[in-house]
């Protein structure tokens, strides 16, 4: 029973992942050709897909979850929905003079590398989607931003509410384009910072020598050892007898003459 119970789950949440998609066009139909006076049915039937897509959007995931098989594709498919139908309905909002053309361009490349970020990362261990709050924050507002768009076409308003959502979508802009221009810290569990990765040795290895150049992280040489003299391989202690051997092959030091030590170019620079 169980089991049934979750397929059934499953099969709702995909189900309301397609059904978004596919109600795209006759959303579009519908926001673009309801006239401005009359025709109360196109005007309700606007409203009623508007929050049956809404409600889609909340009920997917958390169905796809409560069956216990969240999927990082799917779980792409759902964001793929959402970005399809935010974008291309605040574009036509911005053919019918709504909003600036220059909103559904920043809500297309913001989803667009939200995307292609999430291809070429691993999931979460839960199967959902990185985000973090501030991009879920704007996939919140876009659909607001319709939302209001679509109240406006139903209910017919006048010049001021239109300018009034208009200045809203400038806002909606502005925050998009800070979320694009700003530098966020690499995010957890990504590949370049797992253990293994090439990023990740690369920066053990630069530790590595850090600790090296510092005098850390080396044993102390054994007894009756000498220091490694230079040009020895890194880490082996010259032995006694080596470092006499060594020492016989140096030029014998000559004796300094008296005042040699006085010559100018020895004398300590002078402020």
């Amino acid at each position: 029973m169980d089991e049934l119970v979750r397929t059934f789950y499953l099969v709702t949440a995909r189900g309301l992942t397609l059904a978004r998609l596919a109600s795209i066009p006759l959303f579009l139909v519908l926001l673009v050709d309801t006239p401005p006076t009359g025709a109360a049915l196109w005007r309700l039937s606007l409203l009623l897909l508007y929050g049956g897509i809404t409600l889609s959007d909340f009920c997917d995931g958390r169905l796809a979850r409560k069956a216990g098989a969240p999927s990082h594709a799917w779980g792409q498919m759902d964001a793929l929905a959402d970005i399809a139908f935010t974008t291309v309905s605040l574009a036509a909002a911005a053919w019918l003079g709504r909003v600036g053309f220059w909103v559904p361009a920043g809500v297309a490349i913001l989803g667009g590398r939200f995307v292609l970020r999430n291809l070429g990362r691993p999931p979460a261990p839960t199967g959902r989607l990185r985000e973090d709050r501030a991009g879920k924050a704007a996939g919140v507002i876009y659909y607001l931003l319709v939302g209001a768009i679509t109240l406006d076409v139903a209910a017919g308003s006048g010049r001021w509410s239109q300018w009034s959502i208009a200045r809203v979508g400038d806002v909606v802009f502005f925050y998009t384009l800070w979320l694009l221009l700003r530098r966020r810290p690499p995010a957890p569990g990504s590949a370049g910072l797992q253990p293994g990765s090439e990023s990740h040795t690369g920066a053990r290895r630069s530790q590595d020598n850090d600790a090296t150049e510092l005098g850390e992280g080396t044993s102390p040489p054994p007894a009756g050892s000498v220091p490694t003299p230079p040009g020895a391989p890194h880490g082996v202690c010259a032995t006694p007898d080596a470092a006499v051997s060594q020492r016989h092959q140096v030029a014998p030091v000559q004796p300094l003459r008296p005042g040699a030590l006085d010559h100018p170019s020895l004398a300590w620079p002078r402020e």
